[in-house]
């Protein structure tokens, strides 16, 4: 498990120093041990929810509902 969130957070300062997103480093080391066949533990699977969870309210925080409804300008 340790050894998880290491690699998680190395690939994470890895791309960061390459200036991408952090989270692509992330995502990038789960898939890599989805595909792997990495079974992971209750805890893992709690952090991987709660990753979920706080990149999509992220994103609901960054969402303008004049983006979402398109105004109806009459000519």
């Amino acid at each position: 498990m340790s050894g998880v969130l290491l690699l998680t957070y190395l690939s994470g300062v890895l791309l960061v120093r390459l200036g991408l997103p952090v989270f692509l480093g992330y995502l990038g080391v789960g898939m890599a041990l989805r595909l792997l066949g990495f079974s992971g533990d209750p805890l893992l699977d709690f952090f991987k929810d709660l990753g979920v969870y706080l990149l999509l309210f992220t994103v609901g925080l960054g969402l303008r509902t004049e983006r979402l409804i398109p105004s109806c300008a009459t000519s």
